[in-house]
Formats: structure tokens, sequence, C-alpha cells
């Protein structure tokens, strides 16, 4: 049996769901995973949304690990030849978190 927990405010309310939010089940359903990318930039705007968003999302103990980097131009073009050249030659992974065994 599942328990639906609703959060309260502080002011003794339940908040009120905003037309311009995806339900939490409708975004589990529809996410998939995206491995092409159109050419065109994304507008700066849209970026400031995703990172203000990405900052209020919860992380153990608030320790809030995140960190951006917004590439476009030339200097995306360089990283983007670098990973493939260390890539095509074999380099593994540097990874800045241990992998799993």
């Amino acid at each position: 049996m599942l328990h639906w927990f609703q959060p309260v405010r502080a002011s003794g309310g339940y908040p009120q769901a905003r037309e311009d939010h995806v339900d939490v089940i409708e975004a589990i359903h529809s996410r998939r995973s995206v491995r092409a990318f159109r050419p065109d930039p994304v507008p700066r705007e849209v970026l400031r949304a995703i990172m203000e968003a990405a900052l209020r999302s919860p992380s153990w103990e608030n320790t809030q690990p995140w960190e951006f980097a917004v590439l476009g131009g030339d200097v995306m073009k360089s990283v983007k030849e670098a990973l493939a050249a260390m890539g095509q030659a074999g380099e593994k992974p540097r990874l800045d978190f241990p992998w799993p065994k």
C-alpha cells in the first residue's frame, strides 16, 4: 500500500500546483536518454533557468557538490576535440569520484 506524503507549508497550507510545472510521475515516465543534440545553441535564459533549478535540488547534508561549466563556440569545439582524441587514444576516463566495483 502506498501512502502519499502531503508537504505542509509553515503557514499551515498545502503548496499549490503550478500550471507551468510537470507532474513528477509524468516526468519520470517521459524521461529519456539523449545522445544526439541539435547544433543550435541553447538560449542563455534557458540555461539560466536550468541552473537555477539545479541549485535548488537536494543534496546529502546540504553539501551542494555541483559545479557548472557552460561552454560554447571555439572553446566547446576544442574541448570536444580533446575528449575525442583521448577516447581514440584509449585513455581511461579521469573520474572525479571513485567508480563502483
